[in-house]
């Protein structure tokens, strides 16, 4: 929703669409997206994505990540009691 209300600059809220009403939809999310990647493990550390008009409007950043945190399948079970997620 977030995409077609920063396209059209006359809807400011998800309610603003009314039946009938023409409105932009890009065939794509964003216009670019800028892809960070941890260089020792690979891995998307951040993500920028910008709009057509080449403003940011979202960006994710990963603080840190913990790999091979030694994962057994008794976490995979859901009869597991200590896995935390009750």
């Amino acid at each position: 929703m977030y995409v077609i209300m920063a396209n059209n600059k006359n809807i400011c809220r998800p309610d603003d669409v009314e039946e009938g009403q023409e409105i932009f939809i890009p065939y794509y999310y964003c216009k670019k997206s800028i892809c960070y990647i941890e260089a020792e493990s690979y891995l998307l550390r951040k993500i920028e994505v910008y709009n057509w008009d080449d403003k940011l409007y979202e960006m994710y950043e990963y603080d840190d990540l913990k790999i091979n945190t030694n994962i057994t399948e008794a976490d995979f079970n859901g009869n597991n009691k200590d896995d935390n997620f009750n």
